[in-house]
């Protein structure tokens, strides 16, 4: 993997925000930037549709049964999955982390 300046940028920002969002071109290294640095992450590509399915059928259900810390690629597949994260990081704090993945910038 090719040793991206921006790593530790990342590492340092999750220490005062509980959610971070990688924006950028398709094809340039975002879901291997985030594995790669964070590997004890749970990884959630939303270009499947199982994952999409079970998160807008079960939204409570999916995000109470998850780790403290997750990655969800392709976030912008699941808009509402924005609505869930705000709640979850409101009501939990900081000790709650999730990195966004998305090709677009949130607006």
């Amino acid at each position: 993997m090719i040793a991206r300046q921006i790593a530790p940028i990342l590492q340092k920002r999750l220490e005062k925000f509980p959610i971070l969002s990688l924006t950028g071109p398709r094809q340039s290294g975002k879901s291997a930037l985030l594995k790669n640095c964070f590997p004890e992450y749970q990884y959630y590509n939303l270009e499947r549709a199982d994952y999409r399915q079970l998160m807008l059928t079960y939204p409570v259900g999916f995000f109470q049964n998850q780790g403290e810390r997750v990655i969800f690629d392709e976030a912008r597949q699941v808009p509402e999955l924005f609505s869930y994260l705000q709640v979850i990081s409101d009501e939990r704090g900081t000790a709650r982390r999730h990195h966004q993945r998305n090709h677009i910038p949130l607006m």
